[in-house]
């Protein structure tokens, strides 16, 4: 019994050595790239329900600027506009048929007055359980919107119509595929009345990842890849119903979930003929939340991994579900901004152009890496490699394509001594803004050789003077033209085209300074 024992004990010191990494060596393809990250890769969606469009701190002046400072970003409001007796409803008075996705002429121009100020573009997707007594989609609420938007000018690039329509069978008499199509052959129709929308994009059917290989078969088959300008879906690692922990987000197996669903989605999709850019247009950590939990430090690992990978697979965008209210958000309590606002507003303001490849010889090191966001601190040609360690002690990078560059790390830290805080470190400055004052993010400058990562972070590391040649010569002035400017035709203003003419300049600057 005691050999057992002592045997037992060497194998497992035997398995945790084993495990125990130092160091892990990073190797960067600089050279070629598939797709393309732009400005408005991660974006953001609105909750379903009314009464939190109604309680969003829209008037506080931190709330604004601290969403401001993530444009240019789109967002997702799916809603019924209240239509009664030929109208859309100032507010809700009498009106009894009142539901939970009723949004009034009220509400709306609440929510639309604070998007124009923080510059947020719009992607509107109507309720479409509303069915004629023939079962066609009854539009009328969105023509009664659509009229309103169009008198007061009002630009939507996106629409789409439904949420998760292969639930509908519960509520209503639906088919979901079929009927889905004709939908939106209704909603081409309406807007083609529309001259300011005749040429907004239309995204659909917005489906849930487990739910996709079985619905778009049928959906394609009844010419969905034609009624569409993108294919759009949901995706969520687990549900509450399954009764999810902390552990799930810094699972590498939970973490992979998501992108074996993007490669058999993408592989379908291509089975059926139908060759359409894909969004996530809804997506977070736990469906219906994970309070104390999917709000804290630790869901930072899942969100940045996800982001990793939608990049990696060509996802045109990321709608982060949601903005505010509920304890997958990026915002709780009055205007407390949780640590995966500050991970979402550091990527946006670094992560821009060309998708890169890296590989990791470490499993529980993930990395991704992309071309940087030219600005006055990196120039054009600079790559930005961000990664998690889900380890729970520190390991040394290597990068030895760079070892003798010097490099910026920000580490993503947790405030406190449990990955449950709700605040979040960046190289040990607390992050904790109220919005009074721009958000700022000092980088650790080190030598390459010299990198540690912190146990259980994640982070960026800049890379300067990296000269990819990728990072160069993919940034053509019309690709700089079309991600300097808003997303709608109708918008080029001012300070886009200065953005524009300023970025051109960069652009010129740094073929003639780094083209051998």
């Amino acid at each position: 019994m005691r050999f057992l024992l002592v045997l037992l004990l060497t194998v497992m010191e035997f398995s945790s050595g084993l495990s125990n990494y130092t160091s892990v060596n990073l190797n960067l393809l600089l050279n070629s790239s598939k797709y393309y990250v732009d400005n408005l890769f991660v974006s953001m969606s609105m909750p379903h329900m009314n009464v939190r469009w109604r309680q969003m701190p829209y008037d506080h002046g931190g709330f604004r600027n601290l969403c401001k400072a993530l444009a240019p970003t789109s967002i997702r409001a799916y809603f019924n506009p209240l239509f009664y007796k030929g109208k859309w409803v100032p507010e809700v008075t009498n009106v009894t048929t009142s539901t939970l996705q009723d949004v009034t002429v009220e509400i709306w121009e609440r929510f639309y007055d604070f998007m124009k100020y923080i510059g947020w573009d719009l992607s509107i997707d109507f309720t479409n359980t509303h069915r004629t007594v023939t079962g066609r989609w009854d539009d009328r609420n969105a023509k009664a919107f659509l009229d309103y938007a169009s008198k007061n000018e009002i630009p939507i690039p996106d629409f789409q119509l439904g949420n998760e329509p292969q639930n509908y069978r519960d509520r209503i008499n639906y088919q979901p595929a079929p009927q889905l199509v004709q939908d939106y052959k209704d909603l081409q129709n309406l807007l083609k009345k529309y001259p300011m929308y005749s040429k907004s994009t239309l995204v659909g059917p917005e489906t849930t990842t487990s739910t996709s290989p079985v619905f778009f078969k049928p959906f394609m088959a009844a010419g969905g890849c034609d009624v569409v300008d993108e294919i759009a879906f949901h995706q969520y690692y687990r549900s509450l119903y399954q009764k999810p922990t902390y552990a799930d987000f810094l699972n590498i197996t939970v973490m992979n979930w998501l992108n074996n669903h993007l490669h058999s989605l993408k592989s379908q999709i291509k089975s059926l003929g139908c060759d359409k850019p894909s969004r996530l247009s809804e997506t977070s950590s736990i469906a219906g939340g994970l309070p104390g939990v999917a709000d804290r430090f630790v869901a930072g690992f899942l969100w940045l991994d996800k982001l990793g990978l939608a990049a990696l697979h060509g996802i045109t965008r990321v709608y982060r579900f949601h903005l505010w209210g509920k304890s997958y958000s990026l915002f709780g309590g009055f205007v407390l901004a949780y640590p995966d606002y500050y991970l979402t507003l550091l990527f946006k303001r670094l992560v821009h152009g060309p998708v890169l490849n890296v590989s990791s010889d470490v499993l529980q090191v993930r990395a991704y890496a992309n071309c940087v966001r030219p600005q006055e601190k990196y120039r054009i040609g600079a790559v930005v490699i961000y990664l998690l360690n889900t380890l729970e002690y520190p390991i040394k990078i290597n990068i030895e394509q760079f070892s003798r560059h010097k490099v910026d790390v920000y580490w993503f830290t947790s405030a406190g001594n449990a990955l449950i805080s709700q605040y979040v470190k960046v190289n040990d400055v607390l992050m904790n803004s109220s919005g009074n004052q721009p958000t700022t993010f000092t980088p650790r400058n080190i030598d390459a050789d010299d990198i540690t990562m912190p146990g259980h972070s994640f982070g960026f590391i800049v890379i300067p003077e990296a000269r990819s040649s990728v990072c160069t010569s993919n940034l053509s002035p019309v690709l700089i033209l079309k991600t300097a400017a808003s997303t709608n035709e109708a918008s080029l203003n001012l300070q886009g085209l200065e953005t524009s003419f300023l970025s051109l300049f960069m652009l010129m600057f740094a073929h003639t300074r780094f083209t051998y």
